[in-house]
């Protein structure tokens, strides 16, 4: 059931098994999971049931170092989270991804690459993925007769792209009528209260009218966001009683991926570069395509994860189309804003970003090879609290960019090569790369893909959760999402949060009950 009041809540969600704290894709997804195991779950959401137009004003904070634009505008404090503005893009991690030093200074995951796999596997599935869709690679080369290895260099990463990618909609029906499972929006946690021996023994919620609420679960889930969450954390950190024994790497290690436009093809063959790039739609699922550097000379090289998207020139019609596109998934439900308002809503979000990712140049022949690059972890870079305001967060986002430089010059490299060879085009790419000159990162802008702040490692020297996602130092506090994330790679991270979200469902159904 869902509801704004307190006093609305079931006696049993006031004491609940499980409390979640935010309702984006991976509180909804542990939520609904746990509910169908039988647990007693309430899921707490901060924000409104129906998204507000002037969302970017809940998202104060100060941010210094570079610019981050995902800071106000790629985050959504409403049912449904961040879904809410994604297009829906499922790309998992690998084991290149999972691995410790494929580049210099990058930490490893403690979990193994088989085991976020098949939990992978079990994400598509809880998202309705059909069995003979989920493999996007084997759908891509069946539907275009490109197979995904281009030479030693180049692979092809596939996405798939789901049909409904607002959470509020896809899981509306478990979030009504699910036994057991309460959804209480429009309550902000205040403060989690801690008893013995690492346990915390109630969760402190500010209602609408600015009263204070109390929940006492068995166990907590912090799913509010890499923000928000990291926020919390460093409350918590900063008070003795609640053994966070991670404390000092709570907010560092903050990543998101880069994205910039490298260079210009010209002179190109708009058949074949179509019939590689072009996307797939099949039974009504679509897949996209993307180049990037292939892992083992990725390893061979020891640089951080590239890829690319051939983007073609942008007309009126084209932006057009995806500026709808946007607003198209709203229809009459209680949850959807509406198509005008979504459109008002998501309008100056999409064309900022779709003006950043095409280039300056609306009306060419040409197009444009728009990369993506994983972000080395920094150790500057972090989030922390406004020491004359601890309610509001900062962020220092910084970047090396040496290792990044030098990554992407080789897969521009082994881009412009393959282009050539097969008769698809000619790349121009930036002298700045060529050079390996890190101010061509000044060009380049966050992908809204907040990650870090929480690393999962396998000791508190290392990070703030361990391989369980629990906390260390706590007996019953986790922290679920991308914050947890010790790396970035170069996909979406919102499959491989779910993957973690899978495992952490299993871990708690393992426990015997509290």
């Amino acid at each position: 059931m869902i509801v704004s009041a307190f006093e609305q809540l079931p006696d049993a969600a006031r004491l609940p098994e499980v409390a979640i704290v935010g309702a984006g894709a991976v509180g909804i997804a542990l939520a609904v999971m746990l509910a169908r195991q039988g647990r007693i779950v309430t899921l707490i959401e901060a924000g409104p049931i129906v998204p507000p137009r002037d969302y970017r004003a809940a998202n104060a904070a100060n941010s210094t170092g570079r610019d981050h634009i995902g800071l106000s505008e790629g985050r959504m404090k409403a049912l449904g989270g961040t879904t809410r503005l994604w297009g829906g893009q499922l790309m998992g991690f690998g084991a290149n991804d999972l691995a410790a030093d494929t580049y210099p200074g990058k930490p490893g995951w403690p979990i193994d690459p088989a085991e976020l796999e098949e939990a992978t596997a079990k994400a598509l599935e809880l998202l309705r993925i059909p069995p003979d869709l989920r493999d996007s690679a084997a759908v891509y080369r069946a539907a275009s007769g490109f197979e995904t290895q281009l030479d030693p260099k180049l692979d092809l990463g596939i996405a798939a792209w789901l049909p409904q990618p607002d959470f509020a909609r896809l899981f509306a029906s478990e979030l009504r009528e699910l036994p057991g499972l309460t959804l209480l929006a429009e309550h902000a946690v205040t403060d989690l209260a801690t008893g013995t021996d690492g346990q915390f023994v109630s969760i402190a919620l500010r209602a609408p009218d600015g009263s204070i609420k109390h929940l006492q679960p068995k166990r907590i889930v912090l799913a509010n966001g890499t923000f928000e969450l990291a926020a919390m954390l460093h409350r918590l950190a900063a008070c003795d009683e609640c053994r966070v024994a991670g404390k000092d790497h709570v907010g560092r290690w903050f990543i998101d991926h880069l994205h910039v436009i490298g260079g210009t093809i010209r002179e190109l063959d708009p058949r074949r570069l179509a019939q590689l790039t072009d996307a797939v739609f099949h039974r009504g699922h679509k897949f996209t395509v993307k180049l990037k550097l292939s892992s083992r000379f990725q390893s061979e090289a020891a640089v951080p994860n590239v890829a690319a998207m051939v983007l073609p020139p942008l007309g009126p019609r084209e932006l057009l189309r995806d500026l709808f596109s946007l607003a198209r998934r709203s229809d009459s439900s209680a949850e959807s804003p509406g198509f005008l308002r979504s459109l008002a809503m998501l309008g100056p979000l999409a064309w900022r970003y779709l003006i950043k990712r095409r280039g300056p140049s609306l009306l060419t022949s040409h197009a444009y090879l728009g990369i993506e690059v994983e972000q080395v972890v920094c150790e500057a870079s972090r989030i922390t609290l406004d020491p004359q305001d601890p309610q509001r967060l900062v962020l220092h986002w910084e970047i090396d960019g040496a290792a990044e430089m030098h990554g992407i010059r080789l897969f521009c490299e082994a881009v412009r090569d393959y282009l050539a060879r097969e008769g698809m085009g000619r790349l121009e790419i930036d002298p700045r790369i060529v050079a390996e000159d890190p101010v061509f990162l000044h060009d380049a802008h966050d992908a809204y893909h907040q990650m870090g702040g929480a690393r999962m490692a396998d000791d508190p020297q290392q990070g703030v959760v361990d391989r369980n996602l629990k906390v260390f130092g706590t007996e019953n506090l986790y922290v679920l999402g991308a914050a947890t994330f010790p790396s970035g790679s170069f996909a979406n991270p919102t499959l491989t949060a779910l993957a973690l979200a899978v495992r952490l469902a299993e871990h708690l159904h393992g426990l015997e009950k509290p």
